[in-house]
C-alpha cells in the first residue's frame, strides 16, 4: 500500500535499528512556537488554519544493546539531513513530525531541538511521571526544517 518506508539500520550484517517515515501535514494553529508560527503566516500570507506538508519519522530504534553509545543520535542525524535533502530537492515540506514515546521526549526534545504542540504543554511538568506509569504513551513532535 506504500503508505510508509521502513528502513533497517545495518553495520556488519547486524541490525541495530530501524526508521519508518510517512507523509504527514501539520496545521499551524497546534505550534507552540508561536514566532515561528507567525514568521510562516506572514511569509506565505496564509492564516493559522492552513496545513503544511510534513514528513513524519512514525517509528526510529535502536536495539538495546547499542543504546547509550551515542549511535542512535549519530543515525538520526543523518535521517534528519536526509529529510532536509528531500526538502531541497525532490519535494516541497516545512516540518518533522515525529510520534515519539514519552520515554523517548528527552531524546526528542532536548537532544534533537523537536518542540511539542500546544496541547501537549501541560504534560510537560508531568513528563517524569508520565515516563514512569506509561512509557510508551505517545506525544507528538515537530521540527520546522528551517532551524537544522
Amino acid at each position: 500500500m506504500n503508505l510508509n518506508l521502513t528502513q533497517l539500520v545495518i553495520c556488519d550484517e547486524i541490525i541495530v535499528g530501524y526508521v519508518s517515515i510517512l507523509t504527514d501535514s501539520m496545521k499551524l494553529k497546534i505550534l507552540e512556537d508561536e514566532e515561528t508560527k507567525k514568521e510562516i503566516c506572514n511569509e506565505l500570507n496564509i492564516s493559522e488554519n492552513n496545513e503544511l506538508p510534513a514528513i513524519k519519522i512514525g517509528r526510529f530504534a535502536i536495539d538495546k544493546k547499542y543504546a547509550k553509545q551515542g549511535l542512535g543520535s549519530h543515525i538520526f542525524r543523518n535521517i534528519m539531513l536526509s529529510i532536509l535533502d528531500i526538502s531541497k530537492n525532490i519535494v516541497g515540506l516545512r516540518f518533522i513530525t515525529v510520534e515519539a514515546y514519552a520515554k523517548a521526549f528527552n531524546f526528542y526534545v532536548e537532544k534533537n531541538k523537536f518542540k511539542y504542540r500546544k496541547n501537549d504543554k501541560k504534560f510537560i511538568d508531568k513528563m517524569d511521571m508520565i515516563i514512569k506509569q506509561n512509557p510508551q504513551r505517545c506525544f507528538n513532535l515537530y521540527k520546522d526544517l528551517k532551524s537544522i
